[in-house]
């Protein structure tokens, strides 16, 4: 039988250096989360401070839950910091669903510092026409469905200001948009007709799931500037034969390439200087 020889570095879950210093907010994230979900009342507590509802857990992390149960926000201001108890903290991520469906939503402007925008964050804002998001921002996490009124659809994909929320599950080629610095979480996801796509240098990070099964997806070249790739990502991309990834990655989440079967390689570059792990295939 034929065998097929495919180079997997052992940096596929923790790229460099950099990575091995602290994980990025995703992890913690959904490490957190699953205590909102399962366990509400260990680690944390709901603070409120002006029209808003923050999540402050034990250790200092701070999310935004969403608005106190009277607010009706029109114009709305995400502070990067709160005082709660005359001690200040650091608010990292908007939570879960935290304006689901508030009609009366019309701007928002995210300070510079957090970093995360959870799931479902500003879905059902129909009437939201302005978005300001800061670089500080990393993951974009399925949070603007029907905002058709701030987002912008060219050549099928859809776009909020400079991050890639979703495509047309029908396009067979994409080139992404220069300017673009996030691909956002299950972007692409079922494009299941896409053959090739064109990354450009100025994404810094890719999302969970972001072409998970487009399964004529050949060969992806990631470019320099990437510094993030998120689980799953690749995942079901069942004719894949290439991937290369650039010295600027700095972390690259567990089953990046999960249920993916490599007909050829992975290529990453040798400045790492990582270990190794050489793996056969008949």
């Amino acid at each position: 039988m034929k065998r097929i020889r495919t180079v997997i570095f052992a940096a596929l879950f923790c790229c460099g250096a950099a990575a091995q210093t602290q994980l990025p907010e995703r992890a913690v994230y959904e490490q957190y989360f699953s205590s909102f979900v399962f366990s509400p009342a260990q680690d944390w507590e709901t603070v409120t401070v002006g029209d808003m509802e923050y999540m402050v857990y034990d250790n200092g992390m701070v999310f935004v839950k969403g608005c106190s149960p009277k607010a009706r926000p029109k114009d709305l201001v995400i502070p990067s910091g709160i005082i709660h108890n005359g001690k200040p903290y650091q608010v990292t991520a908007i939570g879960m669903w935290a304006f689901i469906d508030c009609k009366s939503l019309k701007t928002v402007v995210i300070s510079d510092g957090i970093r995360l925008i959870g799931y479902g964050a500003f879905n059902g804002c129909t009437n939201l026409e302005s978005v300001t998001i800061p670089k500080s921002v990393k993951y974009v996490d399925c949070s603007f469905m029907k905002c058709e009124k701030c987002t912008a659809v060219k050549d099928g994909i859809t776009y909020l200001g400079n991050i890639l929320l979703s495509a047309d599950t029908t396009l067979s080629r994409c080139v992404i948009e220069e300017g673009t610095r996030i691909i956002a979480d299950g972007a692409f996801s079922h494009c299941r007709s896409l053959t090739s796509v064109s990354i450009p240098k100025s994404v810094k990070s890719i999302g969970r799931e972001a072409f998970n099964e487009c399964s004529r997806l050949e060969s992806v070249e990631i470019p320099e500037g990437v510094e993030y790739i998120d689980g799953y990502t690749f995942s079901n991309c069942t004719e894949l034969k290439s991937v290369v990834l650039p010295a600027s990655l700095k972390y690259i989440a567990d089953y990046a390439w999960r249920a993916t079967v490599w007909k050829r390689s992975v290529f990453l570059p040798t400045t790492y200087g990582l270990r190794k792990t050489l793996l056969t295939r008949a």
